[in-house]
């Protein structure tokens, strides 16, 4: 992880992944920079709300690699989700990281919906 980094008004947070279950959600966003991308993930799980409680909601430090930003997601289970937004500039480099993580016995139904957030030709 990077140490700390504060938004300036001239840095904006570009959502990198976006993927969702009932009651949830895990976003990857991104900052671009001179020196290349830092990363952040947040966590927002409304499902305690049926329970009478609040949300969670939690955000990550930034980091400054993908393997990083990966294990930041890892801690989701993020691939088990419905994807529904990758950013163009990251769609292949999601999909391998999907395909990587994929655990399911039937890959071609199961991996359909990646393909298509991620634009891969079959």
């Amino acid at each position: 992880m990077c140490d700390p980094f504060e938004l300036t008004e001239t840095l904006k947070r570009e959502v990198l992944l976006y993927v969702g279950a009932e009651g949830g959600s895990v976003k990857l966003y991104g900052v671009r920079t001179n020196d290349g991308w830092l990363y952040q993930k947040d966590v927002v799980d409304q499902t305690p709300l049926m329970l009478g409680e609040h949300e969670i909601r939690h955000s990550s430090a930034f980091t400054s690699s993908w393997p990083e930003a990966l294990e930041l997601l890892d801690r989701n289970r993020w691939q088990r989700l419905s994807p529904i937004r990758v950013h163009p500039e990251f769609r292949q480099a999601i999909w391998t990281a999907v395909q990587q993580r994929y655990t399911g016995e039937n890959p071609e139904a199961d991996l359909e919906r990646w393909r298509d957030r991620c634009g891969i030709v079959v």
